[in-house]
């Protein structure tokens, strides 16, 4: 046999040009099997009946050389009955060398098939097509996978975009609602700031009382500290009764004062010389000892003033002068 196959086709370039091969003779017993084949198929071995490791799955008849005559060169379908291998390829029957050649190779759909195998691409032959079809799954797959990866870092990216996307509008919101705080805060403010205005004008106005005590003559009780802006204060509300009210005669009385700030009895003859320039006449009455210290210390312009120890006493001598005057 060995010598027919010599003939035709040399043992070592069978081998080579077929790793998975499976030579027979006439009667179907196997003398020379290839090293790929033999590699992860040991149950078909030299010897041995082709029936007795081999049978055909498609086309599904028995494995004698009868069946085998009728379909040459046709394409098969062989599965190992010891390891289960799927083999596909064709049967070549060389009548005149008694030879029957199994062309096959393993049956593969993915490069995982080879690797479960125990094979590498080097145990295919150089010509056979499942070698450029594994390359070509090779390249699928690494394709596949840089687009997997590629595809899982973009969703990984998607999560985070979400995450920091999310984030953001819940800062947007919670700038909203510190900016809608704020915003209420201010109002607020302003709010408690028109009330304080309002409160210290009330004050203001409370702290310079006028009262018309006669036709003609105010009154202006002064209570607690004096100070400068206060007796700006004054000098207003005296000019104001005396110009705007129709008095004559203002009569300040300092009985409450119980403080006198520096500069404070400057600013109140600097009033009571307003108001006779403006055609009123200004007097002043309550005099404590602290502010007749502090009336002496302004100087002479002080003795041009009518002073007076009590309200009273200042109200008596505006009387008294109103009686001179009408008993003329």
């Amino acid at each position: 046999m060995e010598q027919g196959v010599s003939g035709a086709l040399r043992l070592e370039a069978l081998s080579a040009l077929f790793p998975f091969h499976v030579a027979a003779d006439l009667e179907l017993r196997i003398c020379s099997v290839g090293p790929s084949l033999a590699k992860i198929c040991p149950s078909v071995a030299p010897e041995r009946h082709a029936a007795e490791c081999l049978r055909l799955v498609r086309p599904r008849v028995p494995l004698e050389i009868a069946h085998l005559q009728g379909k040459p060169r046709g394409l098969v379908l062989i599965e190992t009955l010891a390891e289960r291998v799927a083999l596909r390829g064709q049967i070549v029957i060389d009548e005149p060398q008694g030879v029957v050649l199994f062309a096959v190779a393993p049956r593969v759909l993915e490069t995982a098939d080879i690797a479960a195998l125990g094979l590498s691409l080097h145990d295919f032959g150089p010509s056979d097509p499942v070698a450029d079809f594994l390359l070509l799954l090779q390249t699928k797959e690494s394709i596949l996978n840089d687009a997997l990866r590629l595809n899982e870092q973009l969703g990984q990216r998607k999560v985070e975009l979400e995450g920091a996307r999310e984030a953001l509008l819940a800062e947007v919101e919670e700038r909203k609602r510190a900016e809608e705080a704020l915003r209420a805060t201010n109002e607020e403010l302003l709010q408690k700031l028109d009330t304080i205005e309002e409160q210290r004008r009330a004050l203001v106005r409370l702290s310079t009382p006028s009262l018309h005590v006669w036709e003609g003559v105010v009154a202006l009780p002064l209570v607690g500290r004096l100070d400068e802006e206060r007796s700006s204060r004054l000098c207003e509300a005296l000019l104001a009764a005396v110009t705007r009210g129709g008095a004559r005669v203002a009569i300040v009385d300092l009985t409450g004062v119980d403080a006198v700030a520096e500069g404070a009895v400057e600013r109140l003859l600097d009033a009571v010389r307003a108001v006779e320039l403006v055609g009123g006449r200004c007097l002043i009455s309550g005099v404590s000892p602290l502010l007749a210290r502090a009336l002496l210390e302004a100087g002479a312009d002080v003795l041009r003033v009518p002073f007076f120890a009590s309200l009273r006493a200042g109200l008596a001598q505006v009387l008294a002068e109103r009686r001179r005057r009408a008993a003329f």
